[in-house]
């Protein structure tokens, strides 16, 4: 072969061996103080790399987002008590990310999806502890994408001319619990709450062993009245147009953005398991470990009384993804008392929402009468679960929002 021929051929091993198998893999799972799991998985790859292979399938970016969806949803069938809250694609001019979330109903569940990643995974929560342990004989790159047809398998090392030209590869797992540290094998880095193992592609073919324990810690939470917990005054004044710091530190907390939403569970005994949340599009998902941290440093109090949470809800016929922050523990109905309360009518329960007269002037901002201000969501003790859309037009009629169960 002549020179000038075999720079092309050598240009395309390179290349091959460039973008083929370069996979960074994060597992990040969170167990929540309810019994709850939060599992992000996301896989980065090179842009170069998936337009390349979306090419040699003959289709688009926006039909391996739909795939990818449908077999996350089909995983979460399988599992049982899991729902899906999101799967996304960003592409970059380097690198595109996969990211598919997952809630867990109980975290013990989270050993059903490991399992589909070639991963032996167990949780257990006792009286007075948190446990979860990861182990396999080996990391199979080929499962732990969970990508399927799109998963391409890295190149034989004598297709690789030189090290040089090799690119990284890795599995990082992440993992918080509540509590404090009691077990953490091997020794690795934590992340504030978190610790985190990255397992080099090198390491492949050793054995994975992850053994991570966390003490138990009871919620001693103030009552909602104490200055402590102030964030229903916070609601109020934002809820009823008040003037003041309250809207101002609202707005900081949820990103100044995007659409409040409440979500009250209630059960038999007449408390409340209250989520303050905002409804997520791509900007706030990005933002929203940020606005954590601030939350964090700048008002403990709040960060004491509340976790970091995310759930998907399924209104007006699709899935709307909501961020924010969900109570360590239930409160009592009768300690709302302000905009936002629960009533009894015999029987039934009655979550009232009184919103206020605002946007009455002829000069008034507000937009469309149907423009969405808020979304207050009740689950009843009954499982059953209502939702109310709160617009323009409500704030306008300033009438009592009432949501009752059966």
């Amino acid at each position: 072969m002549k020179r000038k021929q075999m720079i092309p051929v050598l240009l395309l091993i390179v290349l091959v061996a460039l973008l083929t198998g370069c996979y960074e893999v994060k597992v990040d799972v969170q167990v929540y103080p309810t019994g709850e799991a939060l599992l992000t998985h996301v896989v980065t790859i090179p842009t170069m790399a998936v337009n390349m292979r979306l090419k040699s399938m003959s289709i688009s970016a926006v039909d391996m987002r739909k795939m990818i969806e449908q077999q996350a949803e089909q995983d979460a069938v399988l599992i049982g008590e899991t729902q899906l809250v999101d799967a996304t694609i960003r592409q970059g001019p380097d690198s595109t990310t996969i990211t598919r979330r997952f809630l867990f109903a109980e975290a013990e569940h989270l050993s059903a999806y490991f399992e589909l990643l070639g991963l032996e995974a167990k949780y257990k929560r006792g009286c007075f502890r948190h446990k979860f342990a990861v182990e396999a004989p080996a990391v199979d790159e080929g499962k732990v994408v969970r990508l399927g047809k799109f998963y391409e398998p890295p190149p034989k090392k004598e297709q690789v001319i030189t090290e040089s030209f090799a690119t990284e590869r890795s599995f990082t797992l992440r993992v918080t619990m509540p509590g404090s540290d009691k077990k953490v094998e091997p020794e690795s880095e934590k992340f504030g709450n978190a610790w985190e193992w990255k397992i080099a592609e090198e390491r492949y073919p050793e054995p994975l062993a992850v053994d991570y324990q966390t003490r138990r810690k009871k919620a001693k939470l103030p009552p909602l009245g104490k200055p402590a917990t102030s964030d229903f005054a916070v609601i109020d004044r934002v809820l009823t147009g008040l003037p003041g710091d309250g809207a101002a530190e609202f707005a900081r907390r949820f990103g100044a953005r995007l659409t409040p939403v409440l979500h009250l569970r209630l059960d038999k005994r007449d408390r409340v398991d209250l989520s303050l949340l905002w409804r997520a599009d791509e900007t706030a998902a990005q933002a929203a470990d940020y606005h954590r941290q601030v939350d964090t440093l700048t008002a403990p109090d709040f960060a004491a009384a509340y976790f970091p949470y995310v759930e998907a809800l399924e209104l007006d016929g699709g899935r709307i993804v909501a961020e924010g922050f969900r109570r360590r523990a239930p409160c009592k109905a009768k300690e709302l008392t302000g905009a936002l309360r629960v009533e009894r009518d015999g029987k039934r329960q009655v979550v009232v929402l009184q919103t206020p007269r605002m946007y009455r002037g002829a000069g008034a901002k507000a937009g469309p009468p149907e423009r969405v201000v808020a979304v207050l969501v009740v689950t009843f003790p009954d499982g059953a679960q209502q939702y109310r859309v709160i617009t323009v037009a409500d704030l306008r009629a300033g009438k009592a929002i009432r949501i009752s169960g059966h």
